[in-house]
């Protein structure tokens, strides 16, 4: 809701839209994404600063075809009337991050949405620490102690993290440093080292 307030504070068009993780139509997710369909200088955009592995940079608005940032191709496709689902394309194959309606939000929806992903036991965020952050060819999340990294060419590297390595990860991959305290904090909520497979 911030990066919203940015801009229009600095006086561009702003609505708030609200997407579904993933295009699956037998067992849709709830709207609990934030994403932005912004108007500047004439055009309209997609922009989404809280995708951890989505834009690089605003999208043009639409159709237009597959766009490339970095070494990531993305575009907008079209899912039904005022329905868009942002595609990625990874290697050889598009995948939908998600599907949203080009319906505004007003900042209760966004606000009922916020609450159950940052507080609901069934959220993702709650119990567990997650971190990403991509670039212009890696894309890089850490899920616990698992460590992923995707190659804009669909490359994959994973591999389980000790204690250290996870400080070491989240300072030197994600640039941010820990205190020794913070470390020994967050390592002691992750699931112990020995007992994963």
């Amino acid at each position: 809701m911030l990066f919203a307030a940015v801009l229009e504070r600095l006086g561009y068009i702003v609505d708030r839209l609200l997407a579904r993780i993933g295009a699956d139509k037998q067992r849709p997710r709830p709207r609990s994404h934030m994403t932005l369909h912004v108007q500047a200088d004439g055009q309209q955009w997609l922009a989404d600063v809280g995708f951890g592995a989505g834009l690089l940079e605003p999208l043009p608005w639409g159709d237009t075809g597959p766009r490339q940032q970095g070494g990531w191709t993305y575009q907008l496709v079209p899912d039904g009337l005022d329905h868009w689902q942002l595609h990625e394309l990874t290697g050889d194959d598009w995948t939908a991050l998600y599907s949203f309606a080009a319906e505004p939000q007003h900042a209760a929806d966004v606000e009922v949405a916020n609450y159950f992903t940052s507080t609901h036991p069934s959220s993702p965020f709650t119990g567990q620490l997650i971190v990403m952050r991509k670039d212009g060819d890696m894309c890089r999340r850490l899920v616990g102690r698992q460590l992923t990294i995707t190659r804009a060419d669909g490359s994959t590297h994973e591999q389980q993290l000790t204690n250290a390595e996870v400080t070491d990860a989240l300072h030197h991959d994600f640039e941010l440093p820990l205190t020794p305290q913070e470390a020994r904090e967050l390592t002691a909520t992750l699931p112990d080292y020995a007992t994963i497979p």
